[in-house]
Protein backbone atom coordinates (compact mmCIF):
# COMPACT_ATOMS: atom_id res chain seq x y z
CA UNK A 1 0.00 0.00 0.00
CA UNK A 2 1.17 3.52 -0.95
CA UNK A 3 -0.91 6.63 0.72
CA UNK A 4 0.05 9.99 -0.01
CA UNK A 5 -3.12 11.62 0.65
CA UNK A 6 -2.79 15.17 1.19
CA UNK A 7 1.10 15.61 1.41
CA UNK A 8 1.56 18.92 0.01
CA UNK A 9 5.08 18.78 -0.75
CA UNK A 10 5.04 16.26 -3.71
CA UNK A 11 4.73 17.73 -7.73
CA UNK A 12 5.69 14.56 -8.79
CA UNK A 13 5.46 10.90 -8.79
CA UNK A 14 8.69 9.22 -10.67
CA UNK A 15 7.54 7.01 -13.28
CA UNK A 16 9.71 4.30 -11.41
CA UNK A 17 7.24 3.99 -9.15
CA UNK A 18 5.13 1.12 -11.34
CA UNK A 19 8.38 -0.99 -10.97
CA UNK A 20 6.87 -1.38 -7.69
CA UNK A 21 5.36 -5.21 -7.47
CA UNK A 22 2.52 -6.50 -5.08
CA UNK A 23 1.20 -2.69 -4.87
CA UNK A 24 -2.72 -3.53 -3.82
CA UNK A 25 -3.42 0.41 -2.55
CA UNK A 26 -2.15 3.35 -3.98
CA UNK A 27 -3.49 6.44 -2.75
CA UNK A 28 -2.58 10.19 -4.00
CA UNK A 29 -5.68 11.53 -3.28
CA UNK A 30 -5.26 15.73 -2.07
CA UNK A 31 -2.40 16.73 -3.51
CA UNK A 32 -3.64 19.23 -5.83
CA UNK A 33 -0.12 20.48 -6.67
CA UNK A 34 0.21 16.97 -8.44
CA UNK A 35 -0.30 16.57 -11.96
CA UNK A 36 0.75 12.60 -13.05
CA UNK A 37 -0.24 9.60 -15.62
CA UNK A 38 -1.28 6.94 -14.22
CA UNK A 39 -0.61 3.52 -16.27
CA UNK A 40 -0.20 0.07 -15.46
CA UNK A 41 2.29 -0.93 -12.57
CA UNK A 42 4.56 -3.72 -13.53
CA UNK A 43 2.72 -6.89 -14.55
CA UNK A 44 -0.28 -6.32 -11.97
CA UNK A 45 -3.25 -4.73 -10.85
CA UNK A 46 -3.90 -2.78 -8.22
CA UNK A 47 -6.45 -3.55 -6.04
CA UNK A 48 -7.89 -0.38 -5.28
CA UNK A 49 -6.78 3.28 -6.54
CA UNK A 50 -7.96 6.61 -5.21
CA UNK A 51 -6.82 9.90 -7.40
CA UNK A 52 -9.55 12.89 -5.61
CA UNK A 53 -8.68 16.21 -5.73
CA UNK A 54 -5.12 15.40 -8.06
CA UNK A 55 -4.57 15.99 -11.26
CA UNK A 56 -4.76 12.70 -13.38
CA UNK A 57 -3.43 13.69 -16.73
CA UNK A 58 -4.54 10.35 -18.31
CA UNK A 59 -5.20 6.82 -16.87
CA UNK A 60 -4.44 3.42 -18.78
CA UNK A 61 -7.25 1.10 -18.27
CA UNK A 62 -7.08 -1.97 -16.41
CA UNK A 63 -4.62 -0.40 -13.82
CA UNK A 64 -6.96 -0.65 -11.00
CA UNK A 65 -9.95 -2.80 -10.27
CA UNK A 66 -11.72 -0.41 -8.04
CA UNK A 67 -11.53 3.45 -9.36
CA UNK A 68 -13.31 5.86 -7.45
CA UNK A 69 -13.84 8.77 -10.53
CA UNK A 70 -13.23 8.25 -13.91
CA UNK A 71 -10.61 9.82 -16.13
CA UNK A 72 -9.53 10.52 -19.40
CA UNK A 73 -7.98 7.63 -21.11
CA UNK A 74 -4.09 7.37 -22.15
CA UNK A 75 -3.40 7.42 -26.02
CA UNK A 76 -1.36 4.36 -27.23
CA UNK A 77 1.30 7.64 -27.64
CA UNK A 78 1.47 9.10 -24.05
CA UNK A 79 1.75 5.25 -22.94
CA UNK A 80 4.25 4.56 -24.82
CA UNK A 81 6.28 8.01 -23.94
CA UNK A 82 5.80 6.61 -20.29
CA UNK A 83 7.06 3.41 -20.73
CA UNK A 84 10.14 4.03 -22.80
CA UNK A 85 11.11 6.76 -20.11
CA UNK A 86 11.51 3.53 -17.97
CA UNK A 87 14.57 1.45 -17.62
CA UNK A 88 13.57 -1.71 -19.72
CA UNK A 89 14.87 -4.98 -17.79
CA UNK A 90 15.05 -8.22 -19.63
CA UNK A 91 12.86 -10.91 -17.75
CA UNK A 92 16.05 -13.23 -17.95
CA UNK A 93 17.69 -11.07 -16.11
CA UNK A 94 15.43 -11.18 -13.10
CA UNK A 95 16.39 -12.74 -9.84
CA UNK A 96 14.40 -12.68 -6.38
CA UNK A 97 17.68 -10.70 -5.20
CA UNK A 98 17.37 -8.18 -7.94
CA UNK A 99 13.88 -7.60 -7.63
CA UNK A 100 14.56 -6.30 -4.03
CA UNK A 101 17.26 -3.91 -5.17
CA UNK A 102 14.79 -2.52 -7.97
CA UNK A 103 11.62 -1.83 -5.91
CA UNK A 104 14.22 -0.68 -2.91
CA UNK A 105 16.25 1.86 -5.07
CA UNK A 106 12.85 2.92 -6.72
CA UNK A 107 10.91 4.09 -3.24
CA UNK A 108 14.79 5.24 -2.14
CA UNK A 109 14.97 7.50 -5.98
CA UNK A 110 11.34 8.56 -4.91
CA UNK A 111 11.70 8.80 -0.90
CA UNK A 112 15.47 11.20 -1.98
CA UNK A 113 17.52 8.31 0.27
CA UNK A 114 20.52 6.73 -0.51
CA UNK A 115 20.28 4.29 -3.20
CA UNK A 116 22.49 1.45 -1.39
CA UNK A 117 20.25 0.74 1.49
CA UNK A 118 17.95 -1.90 1.99
CA UNK A 119 14.36 -0.35 2.27
CA UNK A 120 12.95 -2.55 4.44
CA UNK A 121 15.25 -1.83 7.12
CA UNK A 122 13.30 2.14 6.74
CA UNK A 123 11.10 2.52 9.55
CA UNK A 124 7.31 2.99 7.76
CA UNK A 125 8.21 0.22 5.32
CA UNK A 126 7.26 -2.92 5.89
CA UNK A 127 8.27 -6.08 3.83
CA UNK A 128 6.92 -9.40 3.04
CA UNK A 129 8.91 -12.52 4.32
CA UNK A 130 10.32 -12.72 0.86
CA UNK A 131 11.92 -8.70 1.29
CA UNK A 132 9.20 -7.79 -0.97
CA UNK A 133 7.53 -4.13 -0.16
CA UNK A 134 4.23 -5.23 0.71
CA UNK A 135 3.04 -1.55 2.53
CA UNK A 136 4.68 2.02 3.24
CA UNK A 137 3.18 4.23 5.86
CA UNK A 138 2.59 7.64 4.53
CA UNK A 139 4.19 9.31 7.55
CA UNK A 140 7.22 8.96 5.81
CA UNK A 141 6.90 11.29 3.62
Amino acid sequence: MISLTGNRYINEIPQSIGNLINLNKFDISDNPQLNTSIINFGNSTIHECKFNNTNILCYQPETCNLLQNSYKLCTKKEIEQILQSQTEIEINDITEEYVLTLECRNLNNFMKLPLNINCCEVEGVICNLKGRLHEIESNLF
